[in-house]
């Protein structure tokens, strides 16, 4: 059975956005500002699932420009 939820450490680095406390440090500014999906699974505790960040990534992704010959 996999994780189904990461710590901001792994969902930074899961989305490629840094390692450690860098990592997780952007990934606190994005939670402040509402910008990503987030689980609170405790009073302090916030969890990231996998298959959201799937999902909001995909959402954000810029389709190509097709040329024109």
């Amino acid at each position: 059975m996999s994780t189904r939820y990461l710590n901001s450490a792994a969902a930074a680095e899961y989305l490629g956005l840094g390692t450690g406390d860098l990592g997780a440090g952007i990934i606190r500014q994005m939670v402040h500002r509402r910008q990503i999906p987030y689980t609170k699974i405790g009073p302090k505790r916030l969890g990231f699932d996998v298959k959201a960040l799937d999902a909001w990534q995909a959402k954000r992704s810029v389709p190509a420009r097709e040329e024109i010959a």
